[in-house]
């Protein structure tokens, strides 16, 4: 199944279909080696893997056409990103990561309910909450630190 001439967009779509077809829960690691496949040769594909984190480790974006122009808007702030950074950190306690992870989803869900005002952590925390407050305050506040660092 080896093509060539393929677009960055058929390159990568072949590379996720791959990864998708091939993982479950009980599944192994996917060797780069194995995405020769979907015509990739390790060599790319360790240019591919670069990009993909490096893609995955920065804001969400949506794409607003308005007429003839095209409009970016991030979906994500700073402290949203820290927060995923937070949860996505395996060397972190799973009460730790837990915490980050609900503050990053309520923190998201206000953000597309204010849409584009600012965003405090007060409000975020005013949010109803299934963990308990201490924990997520501590989060915060570790959070703002590190931010305004």
């Amino acid at each position: 199944m080896l093509k060539k001439n393929r677009t960055l967009i058929e390159r990568a779509e072949a590379i996720f279909n791959y990864i998708a077809e091939n993982t479950d829960l009980s599944s192994d690691p996917i060797a780069k080696s194995e995405f020769q496949k979907v015509g990739i040769s390790p060599k790319d594909m360790d240019r591919w893997i670069e990009l993909i984190l490096k893609i995955q480790s920065r804001p969400r974006l949506t794409v607003k056409s308005v007429g003839s122009r095209t409009y970016l808007h991030s979906l994500d702030n700073k402290f949203t990103m820290h927060m995923r950074r937070i949860f996505q950190n395996q060397d972190k306690n799973y009460e730790d990561r837990k915490s980050a992870l609900l503050l990053y989803f309520n923190a998201t869900l206000l953000m597309e309910r204010l849409q584009g005002d600012h965003i405090t952590v007060d409000s975020i925390i005013k949010e109803s909450w299934e963990i308990d407050r201490p924990t997520i305050v501590r989060i915060a506040e570790e959070a703002l630190l590190e931010i305004n660092e």
